[in-house]
């Protein structure tokens, strides 16, 4: 029994979901592979995904392959080939990629972190491009951010590998900073986060309710993970004074507040936290909670409806920042805080241990005064990020 026959009789019974489509997944000898956190049920993440899929449609001689533990969910979304990282790891033969014609995507996306106080995590996830080398494939790292890294093995394994890498892209000027300090040698160059061009040109008129301005409110459950949150007292608290400012919102403006999650699984979903600041707040007439994760067409018109968002969830204010629409960072994470000051917004940008009523307040009624103006300076801001982005795909035009 041949190894394509073994797989087939794997994914016939379910056992193992190793690639899709099963027939003929592999078409074409040049292929660009795409390796990051996707089929996770992360929206900022498949929205990376879909921005660099599109910038790689005129690309008509490759085959793009996206290596994902949910190849099925993959194909199911994005009709394009998807394969098991064992895969990758095990059978560079049967993909038939040992040449100079095969490329490497790594990214994008927040993939260059520490996770659960181990170095493991990392260590495993950097192994594909390990492979890729080895096997004299082209690499890109693709708009890439950098946080969280403190184990001295992560910082030994990211700057040997890396400084093999041919091209590195990073999504803002502190993440090549955090490179450079790692010992990364290589030319890195700042571009942004490609789920920027996702809202960027949204069709047709904005279509806001002006007597019942919507606000997007996206939240996220990080003490549950403990990466961050430490203190669950402080956390709760926050979330209180929180659904009290959103009801002072809901009086003063009229306003309609709609949670959108942005993942829902169990040990990461939006829902719970949504729910719990919702069920503290007393109009509840004004509140609208979504049951699912948005699909891309669903955001758009979300967004070509939203006056202002305020987000915890990183791509909420990208999605913000896409659609010029004026935001209110809350942040609990360093990457919140990078992104604010790379888009000239950190003036808007709140902490969870310094959220207070008051602030939050003199926020919103300054987007609400000033709401064109502060968006025709997103605007001016937006497009030289536009501008940036535009670099990725010349820098891998150049690996063609």
């Amino acid at each position: 029994m041949n190894f394509m026959t073994k797989l087939r009789l794997l994914k016939s019974t379910n056992s193992l979901k190793l690639f899709y489509p099963l027939t003929s997944p592999f078409k074409k000898a040049k292929k660009i592979f795409i390796y990051g956190v996707y089929g996770a049920g992360n929206l900022g993440d498949e929205a990376i995904l879909k921005c660099i899929l599109n910038q790689l449609e005129t690309l008509s001689e490759y085959q793009t392959i996206i290596l994902s533990k949910k190849p099925d969910l993959i194909y199911k979304d994005y009709k394009k080939t998807s394969v098991h990282p064992y895969i990758f790891k095990k059978a560079q033969f049967f993909l038939n990629s040992r040449s100079f014609s095969s490329i490497l995507i790594l990214g994008g996306g927040g993939i260059l972190k520490d996770y659960e106080n181990t170095p493991t995590a990392l260590k495993n996830f950097m192994e594909i491009p390990m492979i890729a080398l080895k096997n004299k494939y082209k690499t890109m790292l693709y708009s890439a951010g950098v946080e969280n890294i403190i184990f001295n093995e992560s910082r030994d394994i990211l700057k040997r590998i890396l400084n093999q890498f041919d091209i590195l892209t990073v999504r803002d000027p502190y993440s090549k900073e955090r490179l450079k300090k790692l010992g990364v040698q290589k030319q890195i160059y700042v571009t942004g986060d490609p789920a920027v061009l996702l809202l960027s040109n949204m069709k047709g008129k904005r279509n806001f309710d002006i007597d019942h301005p919507l606000i997007v409110v996206s939240l996220r459950n990080w003490f549950e993970k403990g990466y961050f949150q430490t203190n669950e007292k402080s956390f709760n608290n926050f979330l209180s004074v929180l659904a009290y400012s959103l009801d002072i919102i809901v009086e003063k403006f009229n306003a309609k507040i709609l949670f959108l999650p942005f993942r829902t699984v169990p040990f990461d979903n939006d829902k719970d936290i949504m729910n719990y600041v919702a069920s503290k707040m007393n109009h509840k007439q004004n509140i609208f909670i979504l049951q699912k994760v948005p699909t891309f067409d669903q955001l758009k018109s979300i967004y070509a409806q939203t006056v202002l968002t305020i987000g915890m969830r990183l791509h909420s204010l990208i999605f913000s920042f896409s659609s010029l629409t004026p935001m209110i960072a809350i942040s609990y994470s360093k990457k919140i805080i990078d992104f604010m000051n790379y888009i000239n917004m950190n003036d808007f940008t709140l902490t969870i241990d310094n959220f207070s009523t008051k602030s939050f307040l003199n926020l919103t009624e300054e987007i609400f005064d000033n709401f064109e103006k502060l968006q025709h300076s997103i605007f001016i801001n937006r497009n030289e990020y536009l501008n940036r982005l535009d670099k990725n795909y010349k820098l891998l035009q150049s690996l063609l």
